[in-house]
């Protein structure tokens, strides 16, 4: 996966190029001799007409594109989903109800680049050294929340409400937006390669094409 503009994020699905524009919030597969620039911008180190072309097409903003590449997430090889506790979520579970609130109201009000934006600020601040709280505790918490709430349409929001609770008791948590063929995308979170609410086969479906 690579940042190719301000709100541009690309990534590779075979040999098929994604698009993920952050201001329109649309996905787009690129077609004809742009395509074959943007895999070879993806996949190997492009040429200098690879570039120009995808300049050209508005594609890429040579100012803004991170010369290696995004660091891709860990590819996730357990879940917190495998060893749930219910009992671990009950002290948690009214701080998840708000975080969780919070994000749903935020997610059907915000522009997605603002969403984001608020997500990456939020990566950036001082955590705890000590977390207060386990991952497994908040990963019980939002199970429990799944068994009354229907979740399994606001990945965008849940993901946000993890990420934010996980951060705040001092752990490294990452939001992934992932996508696949046909165009379909989900989010989700992981702290290193323990994912929090999903599990690994439905992950491996996806490619991740932005990570906060």
């Amino acid at each position: 996966m690579r940042q190719i503009g301000r709100d541009l994020h690309a990534c590779l699905i075979g040999q098929t190029p994604v698009i993920l524009d952050i201001a329109s919030e649309r996905y787009q597969l690129v077609r004809g001799p742009t395509r074959d620039h943007l895999t070879a911008l993806l996949a190997t180190k492009p040429g200098p007409e690879n570039i120009a072309a995808m300049v050209r097409a508005g594609l890429l903003d040579p100012a803004i594109m991170d010369a290696e590449g995004a660091a891709a997430p860990v590819a996730p090889t357990c879940s917190h989903l495998d060893l749930i506790k219910l009992r671990h979520g009950w002290l948690l579970a009214p701080v998840a109800l708000v975080a969780l609130s919070v994000a749903v109201i935020q997610v059907r009000r915000d522009a997605l680049r603002t969403i984001l934006d608020r997500v990456e600020e939020g990566a950036g601040r001082p955590r705890l050294k000590l977390p207060i709280f386990s991952e497994a505790m908040v990963a019980a918490a939002f199970y429990l929340l799944r068994q009354f709430l229907p979740l399994d349409n606001h990945c965008l929001a849940r993901s946000i409400a993890i990420s934010r609770m996980l951060r705040r008791f001092g752990h490294q948590a990452t939001l992934v937006i992932g996508v696949q063929l046909p165009i379909a995308a989900h989010c989700w979170v992981q702290c290193e390669d323990r994912l929090m609410a999903d599990r690994v086969d439905r992950i491996t479906a996806f490619e991740p094409i932005l990570a906060r």
